[in-house]
């Protein structure tokens, strides 16, 4: 029986020999879609940015973007791929803000875990005066680079901030890392830089995912990958403040990457 290779769907020639024999046979095979672990999932987001570090690190263009970026995903075509994991409810994210923590943020990824982002997270919101509330998104953008770089490129978790469990995502800098800085390389989008494209890119993927898999127990396949984890190419998506750089996103209505 013909396997297709691991997290990839499409159609494939497939040749078998023998003595004296060939045999060429098109196989399509689909995409395992996402199934619903039963977690909890979250349809309106309250999101915010938090740039840790020295805020030279990144491109000038990289803050501006995500905030950009984080106001126009509402009401997007965009956002609306992830409603078909919100059992029946809107997807909806308002942009909280930004803010900024001057510490110096980890500088191995094995000191920047859920706990040690989560706590900087949790304090860079309430000395901006924000008190927590179910639903909040904090995306925390390390001005560190990573070397040798890490094989993830950002991540999501949960952190108990207050009375509240603030859902978070880090995304370390880019430039420590050519995988993750390629993925930002412009396919004529817009003109921004590429670290500002790869930025915005990581940014929604990590906020589908806590939407749709906020304590790691909703919306994954068979293999644990969520739905920006099957979907790495990256699409001209246009939001209510300008054209974005972002990759696609898993859908199972179609069996595909979308759009």
């Amino acid at each position: 029986m013909y396997q297709a290779p691991y997290g990839h769907g499409g159609t494939f020639h497939v040749i078998a020999t023998g003595e004296g024999w060939t045999a060429t046979v098109e196989v399509t095979v689909l995409p395992a879609d996402l199934a619903d672990g039963g977690g909890p999932v979250v349809a309106r987001t309250r999101t915010f940015a938090i740039f840790w570090g020295d805020p030279g690190a990144w491109a000038a263009d990289v803050r501006p973007t995500q905030e950009a970026v984080l106001r126009g995903l509402d009401g997007s075509d965009h956002l609306r791929i992830a409603e078909q994991y919100l059992r029946g409810a809107a997807a909806g994210t308002s942009f909280g803000g930004s803010f900024s923590d001057p510490s110096a943020p980890p500088a191995s990824p094995d000191k920047a875990d859920h706990q040690t982002v989560g706590a900087a997270a949790c304090a860079a919101l309430q000395a901006g005066g924000i008190v927590p509330a179910a639903g909040d998104v904090a995306i925390v953008y390390s001005a560190a680079s990573f070397s040798p770089a890490p094989s993830w490129c950002a991540w999501h978790s949960f952190f108990v901030c207050g009375n509240a469990t603030l859902l978070i995502a880090f995304i370390p800098n880019v430039k420590g890392s050519y995988g993750c800085l390629k993925l930002g390389a412009s396919i004529g989008c817009n003109t921004l830089s590429d670290e500002s494209n790869a930025a915005a890119s990581f940014a929604v993927h990590e906020l589908f995912e806590a939407m749709t898999d906020p304590l790691l127990s909703a919306w994954t396949d068979a293999a644990g990958e969520e739905i920006g984890d099957k979907c790495e190419e990256p699409r001209c998506i246009a939001l209510s403040t300008g054209a974005f750089q972002l990759q696609a996103e898993y859908s199972n209505a179609i069996h595909a990457c979308a759009p």
